[in-house]
Order: C-alpha cells, then sequence, then structure tokens
C-alpha cells in the first residue's frame, strides 16, 4: 500500500481530525499545525495526560506527607510516563508498535488512577479533580487504541503495497 492512501486512512481518523467531536480529536481551536502537519499534541488523549502530570506535580508539592511519600513517588513515575508513551507510540511509524505503546500508556493511566483513589480513600480529597481528569484520559485511550486496531485491520485486509 502507497504512503498515500496510509497517510489518507490517517487523515480520516477522528483521532487527528481537529473538526471531529469523538474521544481523541482536538478542537481547531486548540489545534496545533506547522503548515498542515499535525503533531501528538492534537491528540485528546495526550492533552488529557499532560494536564494530568501538571495536577500530579502541584498535588506532591502542595499535599506531601510522609506518609504518602512512596504513593506520591510512584504517581508522579506512572503519571509521566502515559504523557511520554503517547507521544513516543504518535512518533512509531508501524501500526502495531504504535498500539503498543499506548496500550502501555493505558497501564499506566490505570496505575495512576489506582492510586489516585487510593490517596482518596486516605482522606487526600484534593486527589479527586485529577483522579476524574485520569478516569477520562483512560477512556480516551481505549477509544484511540480501538480506533488505531481498526485502522491496522484495514490496512491488513488490503495487504501489502504492489511492486
Amino acid at each position: 500500500m502507497g504512503d498515500g492512501l496510509l497517510a489518507s486512512l490517517v487523515a480520516r481518523s477522528r483521532f487527528l481530525n481537529p473538526k471531529s467531536k469523538g474521544c481523541g480529536g482536538a478542537s481547531s481551536q486548540e489545534s496545533t499545525e506547522i503548515g498542515s502537519m499535525r503533531d501528538h499534541t492534537n491528540l485528546i488523549a495526550w492533552r488529557l495526560a499532560k494536564r494530568v502530570v501538571k495536577e500530579v506535580v502541584t498535588l506532591c508539592e502542595c499535599r506531601w506527607r510522609p506518609s504518602f511519600s512512596a504513593m506520591y513517588g510512584q504517581l508522579k513515575r506512572s503519571s509521566l510516563s502515559v504523557q511520554l508513551n503517547i507521544t513516543e507510540g504518535y512518533g512509531l511509524k508501524e501500526p502495531r508498535q504504535k498500539i503498543r505503546h499506548y496500550r502501555i500508556a493505558y497501564g499506566s493511566c490505570l496505575e495512576s488512577a489506582d492510586v489516585l483513589e487510593l490517596l482518596v480513600e486516605l482522606g487526600e480529597s484534593a486527589a479527586e479533580p485529577t483522579n476524574a481528569t485520569c478516569r477520562e484520559c483512560c477512556r480516551v485511550l481505549l477509544g484511540l487504541i480501538r480506533r488505531e486496531r481498526k485502522l491496522l485491520s484495514s490496512l491488513e485486509r488490503l495487504g501489502p503495497p504492489a511492486p
């Protein structure tokens, strides 16, 4: 399959279309464009992940307690992993590798949400809004993974490119 067809399929994807109302797309106001190029910052999943990282850092700085230090440390690592795996996955050309990175991001997102929920249960109510944002990021990532799987399935049905 030629690069033109792949580009056409990707361009139609609601995860990259700034006019899309579905999960994963960005609004036209939020769209980052260099000429006609788009990058990972157009993905709603990445934007939510970045917001979670910023909220986690603020939470950890403002509400740090020795008894929660291990949870806060793990929370910072796992939330950053979500954002960075989305970024890395977006940059990969091979669809299976892209999906793999998005799945790793999803696992890290679940981990972050679990730590945030535990903090809330232990009385850290300031973690509630971040937990909600993190859960939304998990849902959007699942949509992104499903979309990439459908795209991969479509590419596989088309078969290898003609010589």
